[in-house]
């Protein structure tokens, strides 16, 4: 069951009875989701959280730099951390963000941007 408290629309999730990535819609007592064939409506307890990983960085365009992962956003450089094998999201000197999950890197992308990040992740496999 997945904690939606700090899930804002676009966020990606799992569609738990389907194991199909979604995005999150909105939620007004019932979750409405999207999926690749259409919107669904479902509970939170349908739904779980995508742990971010390397594939998820590169097609977020993260690359790799030293032990670092790196995107350029204009003038900004976001920075990709590890600590104890959790991954961190930084810009110009601001405290480190924990970015362990794809809603948590959106997020945090957007408080350092100000810019949504709409990844597609629909190439990479979901974790078993």
């Amino acid at each position: 069951m997945a904690n939606l408290s700090n899930v804002q629309p676009g966020n990606w999730l799992i569609y738990i009875p389907e194991n199909q990535y979604c995005t999150f819609v909105s939620q007004d007592g019932d979750v409405l989701v999207e999926m690749y064939n259409g919107q669904r409506s479902c509970s939170s307890g349908d739904l779980t959280f995508i742990r971010a990983s390397g594939d998820v960085f590169s097609v977020c365009k993260f690359t790799m730099e030293g032990p670092n992962l790196i995107r350029k956003f204009g003038t900004i450089e976001l920075i990709i951390t590890y600590y104890n094998d959790i991954p961190y999201l930084s810009a110009d000197n601001t405290a480190p963000l924990q970015v362990a999950h794809i809603h948590t890197l959106q997020n945090g992308y957007k408080i350092l941007t100000g810019e949504f990040l709409k990844p597609n992740i629909y190439g990479i496999h979901l974790p078993d």
